[in-house]
């Protein structure tokens, strides 16, 4: 047997705010599909995918295919699909059918998240309405859903879709007109973890803590997982049956200004905090005395 290489390896920064999950459990995801609905020409990426996906191609006998030459905002969506994904879409043949997709796994406890991705490729006659809903296993998601013409919106689940059999539905409305359209959709599954998510209180305080000082540091996902690849800045403490704790915050010379964010005293198994070499003004909170953890300033 060989030894395994890698020859190589390319990564892409995203948004932070972009491929939201449960806010209340952070969780790996890993892609299922990414469909470019409409669209019947091959697997590709483009150069004006801020993002660098792969889109493959998209189309059911059921549904028309639409296209237009016409740019497509996505200013206003940080998703920011490319322009080329965008272009395309689907409706029903039958104007008053839905549009519907589906697909299975064995795995009854399956978990997944869908970006559907809308915009209107043509200027609708003042008489005419595009309105729909989406649902999922007859569970509506979203409900009278407008899509602008030639401006991108993407709508998503925050609560993972269980289980092994899954079907999206998109009506149109009963004020509608105009069957529904869909651009594209990505669709991807929860990766399952053995770890348990950090204590959610302590997600809330160092993600208010960024927001007050403007922070500029890689916290993305979950600040104490994987195990021993915590946010920069921060030590956690784990066991086998509780969540992990923030246990260390080191934010030195890190251009604070202001008071000393209130949110601090929601980290309660904090034992160091190091706030040196910032301009902090006021005096010290009464609050941090409630960190009774707390070892070192």
């Amino acid at each position: 047997l060989g030894i395994p290489f890698i020859s190589g390896l390319e990564l892409r920064p995203l948004d932070g705010s972009i491929y939201k999950t449960d806010p209340e459990n952070f969780v790996p995801l890993v892609l299922f599909q990414r469909l470019d609905i409409g669209y019947t020409n091959g697997s590709g990426r483009y150069t004006s995918d801020a993002y660098d996906r792969i889109w493959s191609p998209y189309n059911s006998p059921s549904w028309d295919s639409l296209h237009t030459s016409r740019d497509i905002d996505t200013r206003g969506d940080g998703y920011r699909a490319p322009n080329e994904v965008m272009q395309t879409g689907s409706t029903p043949k039958n104007g008053t059918e839905s549009l519907e997709f589906s697909w299975n796994v064995s795995d009854p406890k399956a978990q997944f998240y869908i970006y559907l991705y809308f915009a209107d490729l043509v200027v609708l006659e003042r008489n005419q309405t595009r309105e729909f809903n989406v649902s999922w296993n007859e569970i509506q998601l979203f409900g009278n859903v407008r899509p602008r013409a030639y401006y991108a919106s993407t709508f998503y689940n925050l609560r993972p879709l269980v289980g092994n059999e899954h079907k999206i539905s998109i009506k149109r409305s009963r004020s509608a007109n105009v069957p529904p359209i869909l651009n594209a959709i990505e669709i991807y599954k929860v990766q399952e973890s053995s770890e348990l998510a950090t204590f959610s209180r302590d997600v809330d305080a160092v993600q208010n803590i960024r927001t007050t000082y403007k922070i500029d540091r890689n916290w993305v996902g979950d600040p104490c997982g994987p195990k021993n690849y915590s946010w920069d800045g921060t030590l956690c403490s784990y066991t086998n049956s509780n969540p992990p704790r923030i246990v260390f915050l080191n934010l030195s010379a890190s251009d604070l200004t202001g008071q000393i964010a209130a949110s601090i005293a929601n980290l309660s198994s904090l034992e160091t905090l190091d706030l040196s070499n910032n301009s902090l003004t006021g005096p010290i909170p009464d609050f941090l005395d409630k960190l009774t953890l707390l070892k070192l300033l």
